[in-house]
């Protein structure tokens, strides 16, 4: 009965040591699974965080060039008003040419050199007016079209910061949602 109770020992010592072999590869190759999990977690991380920089840096630039077109705007409005101030200057100067035209038709004998003078000078001055409201127009016409295609291209700009901030926020939606995977999963 001693010999078969020694065999139990022997043969009881040796599944140990065979389980416990089992149990160190299986941790080790847990360990590798992990280590593993972790290096691609930390690259997928890391592209996430390239990419926000990216797209944070675009709609930044997106911001600035809104800003400048808003000061082109502003400065081409600037110039339309300083071309309608001098139409209505232009205008004043007319009517004031035309009174001083009807003073001096009336006097017929004794001003009638004056009268030419002065209708050679509202003839003049009414070229020179037409001249400038003629460029005042064209200029309106211009700074008009001006102004269509400067908010045309802001509202593209724009349209681009917005589309730019929405990809923003799904990206950085994502990388939260991946952090709480990470965070919730447990450590090992």
């Amino acid at each position: 009965m001693k010999f078969f109770h020694h065999q139990a020992k022997v043969r009881g010592g040796t599944t140990a040591q065979v389980i416990f072999a089992i149990l160190a590869l299986g941790l080790c190759g847990l360990c590798t699974f992990q280590f593993k999990r972790e290096g691609e977690l930390r690259g997928a991380l890391e592209n996430l965080s390239r990419t926000n920089g990216a797209l944070s840096g675009q709609l930044e630039e997106a911001r600035k060039e809104g800003v400048r077109w808003k000061g082109e705007v502003t400065d081409i409005t600037t110039r339309f008003a300083e071309a309608d101030a001098l139409a209505r200057t232009n205008r004043t100067e007319i009517s004031a040419l035309k009174g001083q035209l009807r003073q001096a038709t009336n006097s017929v004998a004794s001003l009638s050199r004056s009268r030419d003078a002065f209708k050679e000078r509202f003839e003049e001055q009414a070229e020179i007016t037409r001249q400038a409201t003629e460029a005042s127009r064209k200029l309106k016409a211009q700074a008009e079209a001006e102004i269509k295609r400067i908010a045309t291209v802001a509202e593209e700009r724009t349209a681009t910061a917005n589309k730019y901030a929405a990809d923003y926020k799904e990206l950085l939606e994502a990388f939260e949602k991946y952090r709480a995977q990470v965070a919730a999963q447990p450590a090992k």
